[in-house]
Order: C-alpha cells, then sequence, then structure tokens
C-alpha cells in the first residue's frame, strides 16, 4: 500500500511511485490518497490552515481527496492517483507477471482493471468538484438560480397567487444546497427535472433539499416530488430534505417502507413555527 498527497509530493512523484511499483513486480497494490481523520492533529492543523475540502465522512474512505495538498492541486491528486491505479492493473501487466505471481494475481488485476474504471465513471460528480475548489474559499458558489414560469396558457387554470417556482443551487464544502421557493404543480415538477438533470452529476456526496418556501398545487404534485426525491436519492451517499412543518412534510413522503429503503441515509429537518 502506497499513500499519496503528502507535504512533499508532486505529480512527478506520484507517477515515479507507479513505476516502481510495476518495476518491482509487486503482486497487488493499494494507492491510497492521504486522508486527515477527524479526531487527530494533522486534522486539527489542516482545518486551522483551512485545507480541508469536504466534511463529508463518507468522502474519507482514502480514494478521494479531501485536503488541500501543498505542491499539487486537489484535482491533479485525484487524477494522478487514479492513473496510476490505471497503470498498475493495466492490461499490459495483467499477464506481464503470471510466470512470477502465478494465474490468481492475473485474475485479481483483471478484477481490479473493472473495478477502476467503475470508480472513475462513478466518481465523475467528484472530480467536478475539485475542479471548482479554491485553495482557503470556504463560501459557498453558486451554480444556478432560475426561476420557473407557468406558460400564458396555463396561467388561467391557476387560481392562485404566484404561478412561479424559484430555484437555486448553490455548493459549499462537497455540499449540494437546492433551494426551492413557490409554487409546485406538476408542470412545474416536469421543468424541475428538465432544469437539475443537466446540473446534478450523477453521483454525489451529500445533498441538501429546502422546501421550506414550497406550496404544492395538488396532492399529486406532491407525490410526483416525493418520486422525484427518490430518483435523486440514488444519485447521492446522503440526502437531507429540511421542511416548514411535519404536514407538508407527510404530504411528499408519503412513501412506502419498501421504498424507503432506496433512499441512502435519509434525514428529514422539520422546522415548526
Amino acid at each position: 500500500m502506497f499513500v499519496l498527497g503528502g507535504e512533499a509530493d508532486t505529480a512527478e512523484t506520484i507517477r515515479e511511485t507507479a513505476e516502481f511499483a510495476v518495476d518491482a513486480r509487486i503482486d497487488t497494490v493499494q494507492f491510497m490518497i492521504l486522508t486527515p481523520m477527524p479526531g487527530t492533529p494533522f486534522f486539527e492543523q489542516l482545518e486551522q490552515e483551512g485545507r480541508i475540502l469536504s466534511y463529508d465522512w463518507s468522502l474519507y474512505d482514502g480514494h478521494h481527496t479531501v485536503l488541500m495538498p501543498l505542491l499539487i492541486t486537489p484535482e491533479e491528486l485525484q487524477w494522478e492517483t487514479v492513473k496510476a491505479l490505471k497503470e498498475f492493473y493495466s492490461l499490459k501487466n495483467i499477464f506481464k507477471n503470471v510466470r512470477f505471481t502465478g494465474w490468481t494475481s492475473a485474475l485479481y488485476r483483471a478484477l481490479a482493471w473493472g473495478l477502476i474504471r467503475h470508480f472513475e465513471w462513478k466518481n465523475r460528480g467528484y472530480d467536478q468538484f475539485l475542479k471548482r475548489q479554491q485553495q482557503g474559499d470556504s463560501h459557498p458558489v453558486t451554480l444556478m438560480e432560475r426561476c420557473l414560469d407557468m406558460p400564458k396558457v396555463k396561467k388561467k387554470q391557476l387560481k392562485t397567487a404566484s404561478e412561479q417556482l424559484m430555484v437555486s443551487l448553490t455548493e459549499q464544502k462537497g455540499v449540494l444546497h437546492i433551494k426551492l421557493s413557490g409554487m409546485v404543480s406538476s408542470f412545474h415538477l416536469k421543468e424541475l427535472r428538465k432544469t437539475l438533470h443537466g446540473r446534478l452529476p450523477y453521483q454525489y456526496g451529500q445533498i441538501v433539499i429546502n422546501t421550506e418556501g414550497v406550496r404544492f398545487a395538488s396532492e399529486k404534485a406532491a407525490a410526483g416530488f416525493g418520486v422525484y426525491l427518490q430518483k435523486l436519492g440514488r444519485r447521492a451517499r446522503r440526502v437531507q430534505v429540511v421542511a416548514n412543518a411535519a404536514k407538508q412534510a407527510r404530504s411528499f413522503l408519503n412513501l412506502q417502507k419498501k421504498s424507503r429503503k432506496k433512499l441512502p441515509r435519509f434525514e428529514l429537518l422539520v422546522h415548526k413555527h
């Protein structure tokens, strides 16, 4: 096992480490990213220096860059680590050392070849997050602010005072915040799906959805919103929904116990007034 991303590490040293692992004919390897574990002096030091990128503990697995390195960017550290794994577990090296390490090793390497590519594809959202990071910047990054309005033909059919739905999408410390305010109808829900489809990564660490300012045009719209929350839940490790009252939450979270299991680490935060 090799730990990458130390205070003296650069892209060049990471590549040299991968080359050494290949040349030394090591059976199998793990290239892990230096991870500051909460409660340790190292974590406290990085936190004081403003070098912690995310407080999503599910990312503290040695495979995600959660700190700001000194001599390399977080994006480069993530990319070079995955690149080192792909180099070691390349098709060329799977069968290269069979006579030294045996066919069992070749089987493990072939399995790792597929797992690494799956991880790279699944981790696209976090790669996008690392690209947006700036050293010492802890302020939320606005990704989108949009007003979804009903078409003129539909407006006459609504008797509500407002037919608009405001959508705000921000990101802070690896947490995606979706804030909704206004009327949610079946039309708005359809437009919301279209709007967020291209903005949200396929996989994300944590998503917080604020629905305190939301009103539903019908029970059907509320039920449709609940189904949409389930679909969002499959794209995150953790989902938090902030609601204005328990009654409002029940209107769109009237889900069967069986369907609830599809949601990851789901939390409902109800603000009573």
